[in-house]
């Protein structure tokens, strides 16, 4: 059998994997998280500039109705989808400037997704046709 220095030493081993566990996902597991979320972001981004392009196609136009152009997203939605300035929030509204605030035009668009971490904090994000997805820097609270 095993001896009672052999089971403590088998014990102190596993509290200290248990420890260092807990300490590594403390440090890097929610930027996993959220990384794994921006990824399902991107992806339902990609599904809504594929429907714009369509809507573009048929109709020589964009559009800023999500029905009118068949985008729903998939899965459970870890962000808020803007195309016209009129529907974001004013809380949300308050921490961006101008050029940031989502529109529809004839020839181009802007997205804005708006998405809450698991930690609370409040992150923008804009796609600009033609462009890239960039993180919005907020305006500072007076």
């Amino acid at each position: 059998m095993f001896s009672s220095k052999n089971i403590k030493t088998a014990v102190a081993l596993i509290l200290i994997c248990a420890v260092m566990s807990f300490l590594w996902w403390k440090i890097y597991g929610t930027d996993m998280v959220d990384k794994a979320r921006l990824s399902e972001i991107k992806t339902n981004l990609a599904s809504l500039i594929t429907a714009e392009e369509a809507f573009y196609q048929e109709y020589n136009k964009y559009s800023a109705d999500f029905k009118a152009i068949g985008f729903a997203p998939e899965g459970q939605a870890r962000g808020d989808f803007y195309l016209e300035a009129e529907k974001v929030p004013q809380e949300y509204k308050s921490h961006l400037a101008p050029a940031d605030l989502p529109y529809v035009g004839k020839d181009d668009y802007q997205v804005l997704i708006a998405y809450r971490g698991d930690s609370g904090g409040l992150v923008f994000y804009k796609f600009k046709f033609g462009g890239t997805l960039q993180e919005v820097k907020m305006k500072e609270q007076p």
